[in-house]
């Protein structure tokens, strides 16, 4: 028993010797670099904080331009309502003033009865503007609007003092004959016409000399805004 066992471990032993040892050497890969592989997840985090940005600034920039847009078209529309009211009131007066066929006398009766309320309410228009800073914040301008408004304001006081020195005259007086009487009515009532005629004339000036200055006045504006709203464009052009 002995030697057989002994005989055994011998077998083995002997074929242990004869099988060759194969040792296999495997080679661990090197991990990545952490760079290389966050690399796309910022590059695109660049680019989707940059497409954000931009966005928010176009429209910032487009709130902004529209915003002053909207503000001076504004501007504009009250600008022109202002102007439209102060010509319908000059316009009333020249109503007033202007009866085209009316005899001088008539017309100087007339404008006894209704430029008064006129000049009145001319002069109320006038002082409501607040947009046509630019005619009445004119010195030279300001002061040649009102002195219209003064010298229509006296030549109505005048047309009634004459109109009073009518009826007067019309009053039998001893001291005159009926031929003198007659003859300072006549006179007297030339003088109301022709100083109708010069009421008229003034008038129709002043009418003429506001609608020029709207007329400037809105030009000056939109052409302000023209190039407002052109700048940008000009710029925009040549840098590209």
């Amino acid at each position: 028993m002995i030697l057989h066992a002994a005989s055994i471990a011998a077998f083995f032993v002997d074929q242990l010797a004869q099988a060759p040892v194969q040792i296999q050497c495997v080679q661990q890969s090197t991990p990545e670099s952490w760079v290389k592989w966050l690399l796309p997840t910022i590059v695109q985090t660049v680019v989707s904080l940059a497409s954000i940005t931009a966005g928010v600034m176009i429209a910032l920039w487009s709130f902004r331009v529209t915003s002053k847009r909207d503000r001076e078209q504004w501007l504009r529309d009250q600008k022109k309502a202002e102007w439209q009211e102060l010509l319908r009131a000059a316009t009333q007066m020249r109503r007033v003033v202007s009866i085209g066929s009316e005899n001088p006398l008539t017309r100087a009766q007339l404008i006894r009865a209704g430029l008064k309320s006129a000049v009145l309410e001319l002069e109320a228009t006038a002082a409501s503007s607040v947009f046509l800073n630019d005619f009445f914040g004119d010195g030279v301008k300001g002061e040649r609007f009102y002195s219209y408004i003064r010298e229509a304001d006296l030549d109505v006081e005048g047309i009634n003092a004459l109109f009073e020195q009518i009826q007067h005259l019309k009053h039998p007086n001893p001291e005159q004959t009926d031929r003198e009487r007659e003859g300072g009515v006549v006179r007297t009532e030339l003088q109301a016409g022709n100083q109708a005629a010069k009421i008229a004339n003034d008038i129709i000036g002043l009418n003429d000399w506001l609608r020029r200055e709207a007329a400037t006045s809105l030009e000056t504006t939109n052409d302000q805004s023209g190039k407002a709203s052109t700048t940008p464009s000009s710029e925009s052009t040549r840098s590209k």
